[in-house]
């Protein structure tokens, strides 16, 4: 049912222009779902989640990613003369006189924007639970009290269909006309009156209307499509009225998920599951055109959008189609590999290739379905694994035909547009991927013209588990393989053969283990047993110094609910020697969740995430002198991999809730140095790092050090608001050790009111004080 409050004149509280911090990093997501598009001659802007737009200013030939917002959905990008504005479900409007290079937060609504458009001289936006008329300088003029439900979703075949409401509203004549719920629209006048109502379901034949919220106008007419339901099918039909009693009925029989524009008096229809809107050149994911979420028309072209950084152009006389970037099979548990300047190679659970050279502004798959060499079924072949050999430029990929459990492996010369297949000697399905306290990595090692891999698959009429150590030759040609019924290998590491390496899991007794053998497995020489209550997360490997090492981390799940502690351990491949340099954990802290520690490398520095920390060292044995990043609120950085200036991985925060997918995350600030021994000399040191974040909503975090002589427990910590009142002494405050004596300090401030407050930190000789700012 829909409900009309009275017409209001009242004004809603708006912020003055919004100033943001600059931050230390700075977070760009990579896969991006587009939510519309604005076109106008030589600038298109396709606008999208994560507060992020793609925009090119030079008739489409480049392309450039911006963060108009922290977060949010961009609703809509409106072209107004010389000037860009931008605004976002969380009720932020943002202005650029750039052309978009530059952004600036104008106002913040204290309500969610669903939807706006220009009017006149200002605009109309409709939010969560009203419709309001702002000014040329987005001040509140009048207000309209409407509820607007969150829409449900309507399944689709294997999928589901979104409804939104950012096409809900449209001007006509001087009027503003609203689409609430069950087909009915509002028309009101310029101050926002009701001048008349409609429902579509007086006018047409009775039946359960689903959705709708698709409006469009020209000079004539007021258009609108709905799906709705006569208890035996589904229909999706277009209609058009002049008035509240002139509606027919002009295009029958889409689908839920095509689309319509209107321009020059004509329906431009787009089918998405037309073939003409897919490149059969190329690779592409099967169900692409499930992940299309409309097109707009403009500069004689169809703009087409969607999920999973979908742009294309189809050119409306030639319908020649325009692919700028796609990529809908995307995978994001797997790393990427550096091509050379701004270009990378990214991998799929399936067949399918991505390449970007922008540094991932845009993606586009590689495999040429023309090519001679091309196998038909090649989207349904299994790889399960991938290298890239930088020195050749050559790709490798290793796997199975769907009609087949045969190895093969494929090369490729060209960064994975053409392939070569060559059939192996031995190679087995990996079917073992979790086995107790084993999980396989799916790790290879190339050395010189070999490659040496793990593999564990299930074999025998009593369904035994074995598992394999291989070498093979680049052509294909078994070398040496190595079968054992007593463990699973997760991962190896051979410098010369016969000689091995391992991590893995005894089949009988459960327990996770470090083993070496140079006698091609008949002995094994016991490096580190774990106990049963250690699983083994990731093996990383690291080079350092000269030295060529693996990173363990394991995790303790002796209590079921939670992990009671995380370890860091290393091993050295030359030594065997095995070394546990960091822990963390206890039976109190349950923060850890499913973000656990992580560590990748790049040169000789090593980099170790876990929770809001990112530690930097080149020397993995003195965690005293780890240097440091600090996230910001509540930041996590889950299964990092460096590439030059930058860190490949998904991202979480405040701002980017867990599962946004994949980012580049790069630090624009040094990193926090450890503080030397020597400096705790002197009788009665105390410092204190600036605070971060600052402004906070949650928890506000400072790096303190204190003389040696003294511990945490003879620290006296306060909070003060600024007119010296006691606000806090302590209770909200938890402690994260880095040394005896040095640490971060974290104020849950999550309850206290917006406003400057005052740490107090004192130790018997000293007291010290830092300013902080919540911003609730």
């Amino acid at each position: 049912m829909w409900s009309i409050s009275r017409y209001s004149t009242t004004f809603f509280l708006l912020l003055n222009v919004v100033s943001i911090t600059k931050a230390s990093i700075e977070i760009t997501p990579l896969i991006l779902n587009f939510k519309g598009v604005m076109a106008n001659d030589s600038i298109v802007i396709a606008y999208a989640n994560f507060g992020s737009l793609l925009m090119s200013t030079d008739n489409e030939q480049s392309w450039k990613q911006k963060r108009v917002f922290p977060g949010g959905e961009i609703i809509n990008v409106i072209q107004k003369k010389s000037s860009l504005i931008a605004c976002n479900d969380r009720g932020q409007i943002a202005t650029s006189n750039d052309a978009g290079e530059s952004w600036t937060i104008q106002k913040q609504l204290n309500d969610s924007i669903l939807a706006i458009l220009q009017f006149r001289e200002g605009y109309i936006a409709r939010c969560k639970h009203s419709l309001l008329k702002l000014d040329s300088n987005f001040s509140v003029m009048n207000t309209f009290e409407l509820e607007s439900p969150d829409l449900k979703s309507i399944p689709f075949g294997f999928n589901s269909f979104q409804p939104h409401y950012r096409q809900s509203i449209i001007s006509f004549h001087e009027q503003v006309i609203v689409e609430i719920d069950s087909a009915k629209l509002l028309i009101l006048d310029e101050q926002l009156r009701i001048i008349d109502t409609m429902s579509l379901k007086d006018h047409q034949i009775p039946g359960i209307y689903v959705t709708g919220y698709v409006l469009a106008s020209d000079s004539e007419y007021v258009y609108m499509k709905y799906c709705y339901t006569d208890t035996k099918r589904t229909l999706n039909s277009i209609y058009r009225l002049k008035d509240v009693l002139s509606i027919e009925k002009v295009i029958d029989s889409l689908s839920i998920i095509d689309y319509y524009q209107v321009a020059n008096g004509q329906i431009s229809i787009m089918k998405s599951g037309d073939p003409k809107n897919t490149d059969t050149t190329k690779l592409s994911g099967k169900f692409i055109y499930s992940y299309f979420n409309g097109f707009t028309l403009a500069n004689g072209k169809q703009y087409i959008y969607g999920s999973r950084k979908i742009l294309q152009t189809k050119d409306l006389k030639t319908n020649e189609l325009r692919v700028i970037s796609e990529y809908s099979d995307v995978s994001f548990n797997k790393y990427p590999d550096y091509l050379n300047k701004d270009s990378y190679l990214f991998y799929t659970f399936g067949s399918h290739l991505y390449k970007t050279t922008n540094n991932g502004i845009t993606f586009l798959p590689t495999i040429d379905k023309k090519d001679p060499k091309y196998q038909p079924n090649f989207h349904l072949y299994t790889i399960n694994r991938t290298y890239y050999d930088v020195l050749a430029n050559t790709l490798y990929m290793f796997g199975d035909p769907y009609v087949t459990n045969n190895g093969f492996m494929w090369t490729s010369k060209d960064q994975g547009r053409t392939f070569d297949s060559i059939a192996m000697d031995a190679f087995f399905r990996q079917s073992v991927l979790y086995f107790r306290n084993a999980y396989i990595q799916g790790g290879i090692q190339k050395r010189d013209d070999e490659f040496i891999m793990s593999e564990g698959f299930n074999t025998g009429k009593n369904k035994d588990i074995w598992s394999s150590l291989v070498t093979f030759k680049e052509n294909g040609k078994l070398v040496q393989r190595i079968m054992d019924s007593t463990l699973i290998f997760t991962n190896v590491y051979s410098p010369r053969l016969n000689t091995y390496l391992v991590h893995a899991c005894g089949v009988y007794d459960s327990l996770s283990k470090v083993l070496y053998t140079n006698d091609a497995g008949k002995t094994w020489q016991n490096i580190h047993e774990y106990p049963i209550n250690e699983t083994i997360g990731d093996i990383v490997d690291v080079s350092m110094n000269g030295r060529n090492y693996w990173i363990l981390t394991h995790y303790d799940y002796s209590k079921p609910d939670y992990r009671k502690g995380i370890y860091l351990d290393v091993v050295d491949k030359e030594t065997m020697q095995f070394n546990r340099i960091a822990q963390w954990g206890s039976e109190t802290d349950q923060q850890y969740g499913m973000y656990g520690v992580y560590v990748t490398s790049y040169k000789d520095t090593a980099y170790i995430s876990f929770q809001d920390t990112l530690f930097v060292t080149q020397n993995l044995f003195d965690k005293k002198r780890w240097n440091y990043h600090l996230l910001p609120e509540n930041g996590r950085m889950i299964k990092p991999k460096k590439f030059e200036d930058k860190f490949y991985c998904n991202y979480t925060d405040n701002n980017s809730p867990y599962g946004i997918g994949v980012s580049w995350v790069k630090f624009t600030e040094p990193v926090i140095s450890h503080v030397e021994e020597s400096k705790f000399e002197a009788n009665g040191y105390l410092y204190a790092y600036p605070p971060m974040p600052n402004p906070a909503k949650n928890s506000v975090k400072s790096h303190i050090v204190w003389d040696a002589h003294y511990s945490y427990e003879d620290l006296e910590i306060k909070m003060y608001d600024v007119n010296g009142v006691l606000v806090n002494s302590g209770e909200n405050i938890s402690f994260q050790e880095i040394s005896a004596n040095s640490g971060i300090i974290d104020w849950n401030c999550s309850g206290q009111a917006s406003g400057i407050y005052v740490i107090s930190i004192k130790h018997p000789l000293k007291t010290i004080s830092i300013k902080c700012i919540v911003g609730n």
